[in-house]
């Protein structure tokens, strides 16, 4: 069991919307925005760029030192020359102290792509 202070979770939020928007660029071998983003939910932006992303999703999943909500999922839904677009679902679990996720990575968050935006990229290359 780990205690996290909220500025550290805030560091791994950072770092896995980073990590998320990092594995699509090597993929696609196209470098997306990564400070300007926006994270949504469906058709609801939910924040404008990392900083309020960050933000958002702290105050959505951080509790305590030890309450953070388990499982959440950044997935890359397209992008643009000026932002690249996070489609954030956050599981609806009860809140526990931090650990690796379900995959043995850092952290409650899931990184993927929209498999669309992949067939998009190949077309285009």
């Amino acid at each position: 069991m780990f205690f996290m202070t909220r500025d550290e979770f805030e560091l791994i939020i950072k770092g896995s919307i980073k990590e998320a928007i990092d594995r699509v660029s090597l993929q696609t071998k196209v470098t997306l925005p990564s400070d300007d983003i926006k994270l949504v939910s469906g058709d609801t932006i939910l924040a404008e760029n990392i900083d309020l992303a960050v933000t958002f999703i702290s105050e959505k999943m951080y509790f305590s030192e030890n309450e953070i909500k388990p499982c959440a999922d950044l997935i890359v839904k397209s992008f643009t020359a000026d932002y690249t677009v996070i489609n954030l679902f956050i599981a609806n679990y009860e809140p526990r102290p931090y650990c690796l996720n379900w995959s043995g990575g850092v952290g409650p968050f899931i990184k993927g792509v929209y498999q669309s935006l992949l067939d998009d990229c190949a077309k285009n290359t």
